[in-house]
């Protein structure tokens, strides 16, 4: 139970690591991708609304370029030596992107203008800023998204603009391989961050559930002992009370005393099966005839069914093996069929079929009940649950018996489970996975 306990602790602990590295590492490449995008966008903005001329950007902060006619003589400026203020000058925007010259005047573009003349669409590609694509590359790339109706985006490794007419490309290849090594960086520290606490975890793991393991040890040594100890003193309350019925005859309360003391052995019976469950119980594996155990396990309430009027149906098939522990599949079905004989009223019906579905063995038990429905049936598998809130012995159960056959199925590895197939009639259905073999089907008995 201890290595459960541990097993569970380490992977809710790593559950949320996971979450919590995942959102770090995501966020982490979220906010690099749309600081990247917005970069981008801004300097792209810059060289539409610049004409694609580099050398008219104005930064207006210190080191701005002063206006001087250029060597040639025309009115573009030119750029001056470099003071030393120049370096750190930057261009602000409202989005808060900052652009320092080097930003600037580093970025690879080109455009292309669409020109209409009185013939047909002329596009003019200035390429002159970059090496990686030719004017005939650029009219491409233009064309198609002027054909397509797209005014601004990304296309491969550029980000377009449609400004005035004229297309403009920036490369973010750069950016985008940046991108994509942030990611890869991100990931790799979140895995190695995750090992490392899974190594942690592991360790610290026992220390931390050890408060917990020594109570539930404490508690089911405590069922334990007590179960043996009150084993002893019933079966002397039995023998004697059987003793007294021999010398004094039966009466009334020889028989209470004996239902009583049969109830109080079949809880401590369910009592002792939960805790050795709940220590890991692993049951022996031999090959079983279910069909024919199911038969048996039904023959000691036979009679009580009888008594009680209840019309019993059985429709199981014949020759259905499976590997299971013959002990405790017999005390299941006995939790099964001794529930379903308590809780059904007198004249009602109960239906015991046996099956194979879809590669599975399935056994339905379906009885008529006048307990209330539950929007949950599962809370029929809690422990010490009543559907008789009043907790009252009307029907002689303690509400640890489905419980107990939970408990077993789960060890040997069948699903128990239950539902309503219709107004007052509950179904408890049992799944057995392994399935050794099965011949030809009996009719209904």
């Amino acid at each position: 139970m201890v290595k459960v306990l541990q097993r569970k602790f380490v992977i809710t602990a790593m559950t949320a690591i996971t979450i919590l590295l995942a959102v770090l590492a995501g966020g982490i490449c979220v906010f690099g991708r749309y600081t990247s995008a917005q970069e981008s966008r801004a300097l792209l903005q810059v060289i539409a609304e610049s004409g694609g001329t580099p050398e008219q950007w104005r930064p207006q902060l210190r080191g701005d370029w002063p206006e001087q006619p250029n060597s040639a003589g025309t009115d573009i400026p030119e750029k001056p030596e470099a003071r030393p203020d120049d370096k750190q000058a930057e261009l602000r925007f409202g989005d808060g992107v900052t652009f320092t010259r080097d930003n600037l005047m580093g970025a690879r573009f080109f455009s292309v203008a669409a020109v209409t003349d009185t013939e047909e669409m002329q596009f003019l590609a200035d390429t002159s800023h970059i090496y990686a694509v030719d004017d005939e590359e650029a009219v491409r790339l233009a064309k198609q998204l002027y054909l397509a109706g797209k005014t601004s985006g990304i296309t491969g490794d550029y980000r377009y603009l449609l400004e005035n007419g004229t297309y403009y490309f920036l490369d973010v290849s750069q950016a985008r391989r940046q991108n994509r090594n942030l990611t890869v960086i991100a990931v790799l520290i979140a895995c190695a961050a995750w090992l490392l606490m899974l190594l942690v975890t592991a360790l610290l793991s026992r220390r931390a559930i050890r408060p917990i393991a020594e109570n539930m040890e404490k508690q089911k040594r405590f069922v334990t002992d007590a179960g043996h100890e009150i084993k002893t003193p019933l079966a002397i309350i039995m023998a004697n009370t059987e003793a007294m019925e021999m010398i004094s005859g039966e009466n009334k309360w020889t028989r209470n005393i004996k239902s009583q003391t049969s109830r109080l052995s079949g809880l401590m019976q369910n009592l002792l099966t939960l805790s050795r469950m709940d220590e890991g119980f692993r049951p022996a594996k031999e090959e079983l005839d279910l069909s024919e155990t199911v038969r048996e396990a039904w023959q000691p309430f036979a009679e009580p069914a009888s008594l009680r009027k209840i019309d019993v149906r059985l429709d199981i098939s014949h020759g259905l093996e499976i590997l299971a522990d013959r002990s405790q599949i017999q005390q299941l079905l006995s939790i099964l069929f001794d529930n379903a004989v308590k809780y059904t009223q007198e004249g009602g019906e109960i239906s015991i079929s046996l099956f194979q579905d879809a590669g599975r063995i399935l056994l339905q038990e379906t009885n008529t009940t006048l307990q209330p429905r539950l929007q949950d049936p599962a809370k029929l598998f809690d422990r010490f649950f009543r559907a008789d809130q009043a907790r009252t012995q009307k029907s002689g159960g303690y509400g640890i018996g489905l419980s107990a056959a939970q408990a077993i199925a789960q060890a040997c590895g069948f699903e128990l489970a239950a539902d309503y197939p219709e107004e007052g009639r509950i179904r408890f259905s049992v799944k057995f996975l392994q399935i050794r073999g099965s011949r030809t089907r009996e009719l209904k008995i």
